[in-house]
């Protein structure tokens, strides 16, 4: 006669172990949540640059409608979701996003890390720990360009998460000196292409009252816009504006129609047809 008797994943549970129930809800929901939520990120000292993009959560805040604190209810932690390729690249079409990362510090020592967020948006980009207390960012008045900089301090064997608001952004954690190496290169790369406009404004210039031909005078001031253009896009004057629209004022719009208008002038004037057979480019340019 086969056995009625209810296996142990079927069978019921008593009625007078109410405990018993919401222990396994409790268990049941954390597992759930752990299966929806990024790894945590150990850190250390000599980490070197690390992008969080494999390591955070993100939720969409359309309406602009939540705060620090309806994003640490539990109903709204349960709609983060990791990140996946092109989460970073975000929609202007969405108001908000809210980003969530667990950083871990197994050491003996207290790990004292850089968040650094790009592009640079102050006035969006705001930072929370988990009491729901915001972090202020760090002062860059001594850098040569603004950045938008976290410090952020964990004590030993200890494990912290974080919540970011912004809207557009790239999320980079650094150690000090990973920071600073970073920087030194980016600056001396920056400076060598700065500077080699600058010479070609210059050799522009000098042409230009040699041999008085508006050619090397276009040429210095298309050099001359150029490194204007890319000083207001990254922050060297101003407020970074970054190189893609929209921006801030009218500024780089005037600017990079002042660098259309040099290309078509040096079009019309540079001979990039043969002399003797243009055919129809002249009139194919003046169009």
């Amino acid at each position: 006669m086969p056995s009625t008797a209810l296996t142990l994943l079927t069978a019921r549970l008593p009625e007078n172990k109410p405990l018993v129930k919401q222990l396994l809800c409790a268990v049941l929901l954390l597992l759930s949540i752990a299966a929806h939520a990024a790894p945590s990120l150990t850190v250390s000292q000599n980490q070197g640059e690390i992008s969080l993009d494999d390591f955070s959560d993100i939720i969409e805040d359309n309406g602009k409608l939540y705060r620090i604190a309806d994003i640490l209810t539990p109903e709204v932690e349960r709609q983060f979701r990791p990140t996946e390729n092109g989460d970073f690249n975000l929609s202007r079409e969405v108001g908000r996003y809210w980003f969530r990362f667990t950083l871990s510090n197994n050491s003996s020592e207290v790990a004292r890390q850089l968040l650094q967020i790009t592009p640079v948006d102050l006035s969006a980009a705001q930072l929370f720990d988990k009491s729901g207390q915001q972090i202020s960012a760090m002062p860059t008045e001594a850098l040569i360009r603004a950045e938008t900089l976290f410090a952020l301090f964990l004590n030993p064997h200890s494990t912290q998460t974080y919540y970011l608001r912004d809207r557009q952004l790239l999320l980079s954690l650094h150690d000090y000196a990973s920071f600073l190496g970073s920087v030194s290169k980016r600056e001396f790369l920056n400076a060598l292409f700065f500077g080699t406009l600058g010479l070609l404004f210059i050799f522009g210039l000098i042409s230009a009252s040699l041999r008085t031909d508006t050619l090397f005078f276009t040429t210095a001031i298309y050099a001359l816009l150029i490194i204007f253009a890319q000083m207001v896009a990254w922050g060297y004057i101003g407020s970074p504006q970054g190189l893609l629209p929209p921006w801030d004022g009218y500024t780089l719009i005037l600017v990079i129609l002042g660098v259309s208008l040099t290309d078509l002038v040096y079009a019309l004037r540079f001979p990039i047809y043969p002399i003797n057979n243009p055919g129809r480019w002249p009139t194919v340019i003046k169009l």
